[in-house]
């Protein structure tokens, strides 16, 4: 099983039946998790989408490129304006997100603005969007990250652009009285739950070490009393997400960046385009 599958599976896992999930801007593993859920235990999934900023239950079809906006807007019950649903709706809402940081330490503080000095960067990233905003009040953000390195998990963030659970959140006083902001981060290797005490580690991918999790990880983090292995799917559910709900290998996009992104987008496209012209 590839990484990219393992985190899909994991995201899946955290959906019940009764759940709203929020998409976020290029997170298709976070769509292909929605319907993931939907055809194995949660059939009554709902879903928030960011592209079209609409609610819907049943978008129809598989991944696709060029035909996102119509599952996501020919078949929702409704649409709403950007204001509406990130001040009113989603705060409103019991939902659960999944978000995509490019560093995260282990109180669960999150970057997305730069890389290095904020004044010098060596990189420029995407921004928070509203990041800021829904871990200050969301119980059930889940955090995850394509890759399990010292520069991704790291000590401190260049940048916090999302306030964790951890000191610098107390001392805002973002907690209050009900537990708000990330509740896990999950990575291809591991599965730390995140406490205001510090991340702990409670579950590993087949065949990893603690110690491999230790050298590969960037901050402290205490071992939980058991930890458990993941479970890989059975043979049908991966070959659900591979031959129906996501056959072009969307889901990778994630996975990559800069030309390789771009040549897996025009690969991508010319695929749905020939399948398209068969059908037809």
């Amino acid at each position: 099983m590839t990484d990219d599958e393992r985190l899909v599976f994991l995201m899946a896992e955290r959906l019940r039946p009764d759940d709203i999930v929020v998409q976020g801007i290029a997170t298709p593993m976070v769509f292909a998790a929605f319907l993931l859920a939907r055809a194995l235990h949660a059939p009554s999934l709902e879903c928030l989408f960011t592209v079209g900023n609409t609610y819907c239950q049943s978008p129809g079809g598989a991944l696709s490129l060029e035909s996102l906006e119509q599952y996501t807007t020919h078949e929702s019950l409704m649409r709403l304006g950007m204001l509406d649903i990130h001040c009113d709706t989603v705060p409103a809402l019991h939902v659960k997100e999944f978000l995509r940081p490019a560093q995260v330490d282990g109180e669960g503080n999150t970057n997305n603005v730069s890389i290095g000095p904020w004044h010098r960067p060596r990189v420029r990233l995407p921004g928070a969007v509203g990041i800021p905003d829904v871990v200050s009040f969301n119980p059930d953000v889940y955090l995850y990250v394509t890759r399990h390195d010292r520069r991704t998990l790291v000590d401190q963030v260049d940048f916090c652009s999302g306030l964790g659970v951890g000191k610098r959140s107390q001392a805002l006083n973002i907690m209050g009285k009900r537990r708000r902001g990330p509740r896990e981060l999950l990575t291809p290797r591991a599965v730390f739950r995140l406490t205001p005490h510090g991340p702990q580690l409670t579950h590993v991918a087949p065949s990893i070490s603690i110690q491999d999790i230790r050298e590969t990880t960037g901050f402290e983090f205490a071992v939980a009393g058991e930890v458990a292995e993941m479970q890989d799917p059975c043979v049908d559910a991966l070959e659900l997400l591979r031959q129906e709900i996501d056959p072009w290998g969307i889901r990778c996009l994630e996975m990559v960046s800069g030309r390789d992104r771009s040549r897996m987008i025009r690969q991508i496209v010319q695929k749905e385009r020939a399948a398209a012209t068969r059908i037809r």
